[in-house]
């Protein structure tokens, strides 16, 4: 993947990367929906208050019997040589606050915004990325010649 210039995401470590308690509830549930594992949010909720961060989704995930790493992708990764489904973050906070409008988590309990929209990349083929945003039951796919610039170069 080609870097399109350097942002201030891109430069701060993965597990400063804040977003809200709502998402991680939506991808916990998600990801173990996913491989049929039961999950009670209630619990997460308790044991991972907001804000959260990538470091709060590798406790989560493990805590759920995952095994969970981070990749800081590199110019040429395809995310077709990568196991999924796994975390992504929107590159444009703006961009992502103003589509996760369209979302179906309308009673969030965080109110503060958060600067980083998380999404589930679940399939490519190497041509398309098939992925959720965080709080949609919506998937969007997207040509892999745009994810550099739609996502940050850290996937757990």
């Amino acid at each position: 993947m080609k870097n399109h210039g350097t942002n201030e995401a891109e430069q701060q470590p993965p597990h400063s990367l804040l977003f809200s308690g709502a998402d991680l509830i939506w991808l916990l549930g998600s990801v173990c929906s996913f491989h049929r594992i039961p999950f009670d949010p209630v619990i997460v909720q308790r044991q991972f208050p907001p804000p959260c961060s990538t470091t709060t989704i590798h406790e989560a995930l493990t805590l759920l019997g995952f095994k969970v790493g981070t990749l800081d992708l590199q110019p040429g990764t395809t995310f077709s040589s990568l196991p999924l489904p796994a975390v992504a973050f929107l590159q444009d906070a703006e961009d992502s606050t103003a589509q996760s409008q369209d979302t179906e988590t309308a009673d969030r309990q965080d109110t503060e915004p958060f600067p980083y929209k998380p999404i589930l990349v679940m399939k490519s083929d190497g041509e398309q990325l098939l992925f959720f945003r965080a709080g949609s039951r919506t998937p969007k796919t997207v040509p892999v010649e745009q994810v550099p610039s739609l996502i940050l170069p850290h996937v757990i």
